[in-house]
């Protein structure tokens, strides 16, 4: 039987606005002595129980679907085991990742960020891109 995880109780916050306000509102549940490894500093090699999964249940028991406007108390736990790696310093680690066939995220990507320069800047971007006349559908279903 092995230890339940650790609960994280302590988070940084960065210098970036976009990313100060995301761990304000969600917090790790889970820190490194719970995963065997800290998801913004992985090894360069994946570990062998590489990532930590959950049941569906016990995610859903954490973060109902189909309540998603209510953050309460003041930040909600969320499951988050994989590695987190900056494009620019860390790329050969996120190859590594990659050829072990490992999913991660990557942050910092240029061409991304690129991407989200234009859209920050512009807010009519995506329309001045779509135009008035192709109609745009969504589907919303009362059930989820």
């Amino acid at each position: 039987a092995s230890n339940p995880p650790k609960l994280l109780t302590e988070s940084k916050l960065p210098d970036n606005p976009k990313e100060a306000r995301f761990q304000s509102l969600y917090r790790d549940k889970f820190d490194q002595s719970a995963l065997g490894y800290d998801v913004r500093n992985c090894p360069s090699t994946p570990p062998e129980d590489y990532p930590r999964g959950w049941a569906a249940p016990e995610v859903l028991t954490n973060w109902n679907p189909n309540d998603v406007t209510t953050i309460s108390p003041k930040y909600r736990e969320v499951y988050r085991s994989l590695c987190v790696f900056d494009y620019q310093a860390q790329y050969d680690v996120a190859l590594a990742y990659r050829n072990a066939e490992k999913p991660f995220v990557i942050r910092n990507d240029p061409s991304v960020m690129e991407v989200v320069r234009r859209w920050d800047d512009d807010p009519e971007y995506l329309h001045k891109k779509l135009g008035d006349e192709n109609r745009i559908y969504t589907e919303r279903s009362p059930k989820n």
